[in-house]
């Protein structure tokens, strides 16, 4: 009679603070889609930052639920700053296809993030999980150093009530989204240009309202 060993694995974690951008849906040809982004994860000294950049995979439930709520895939200029953490990072080469290097190889690294500690939208907190460990409450003070200003957002297109729930509550108008529906991320974008913020504890947009 023949036992079931028990699996195990080699954990390599990355962690850090970069800057995240590129959030969108892959459709790959055979196999499930996915969600995915691209961090550029500073290093060196504060007076001469440089980058690392990692293209990696959302494998985590509550951080893709973050990304969906705070960010558009068409969102090009908005600085969106986190701390991450990425695990099993490993490289993978490419072709430039246009630019200076057209024709040249490249190496990306590749990874999936596992963890979001917090994120930051022009230099705004609009999430934090509530507990952070000593390293990741530091890397969050360390972010007050980037200079991170406003920039304009274009204009979503307009939103249809047919799939959302609005509740007027005490001193604020509170909205439900489904992940499900297929204009989510329209909806979701003429919320923010609404003046709505995401309420990751009620999973909600809420607005204040006059009284």
């Amino acid at each position: 009679m023949t036992t079931q060993t028990e699996t195990k694995y080699f954990d390599l974690h990355t962690s850090g603070i970069g800057y995240l951008n590129r959030f969108r849906q892959v459709k790959p040809n055979q196999g499930q889609s996915f969600y995915s982004c691209t961090i550029a994860a500073l290093r060196g000294n504060t007076d001469n930052t440089l980058y690392t950049y990692f293209d990696v995979r959302i494998v985590n439930e509550e951080a893709l639920n973050v990304l969906l709520n705070c960010m558009d895939e068409t969102d090009k200029d908005t600085k969106v700053l986190v701390g991450f953490k990425i695990g099993d990072i490993y490289p993978e080469t490419f072709t430039y296809q246009s630019g200076n290097k057209q024709g040249q190889t490249g190496v990306m690294l590749k990874g999936r993030l596992i963890k979001l500690n917090w994120l930051k939208i022009n230099n705004e907190l609009v999430y934090k999980p509530q507990h952070l460990s000593a390293v990741e409450q530091k890397q969050e003070q360390q972010s007050d150093i980037q200079n991170n200003q406003s920039v304009d957002q274009s204009v979503p297109p307009v939103m249809d009530n047919s799939s959302v729930m609005v509740q007027d509550q005490d001193k604020f108008s509170e909205v439900f989204l489904s992940k499900e529906d297929p204009d989510f991320l329209a909806k979701k974008g003429t919320l923010k240009q609404q003046g709505y913020r995401w309420n990751n504890e009620r999973k909600s947009w809420q607005k204040s309202v006059a009284a």
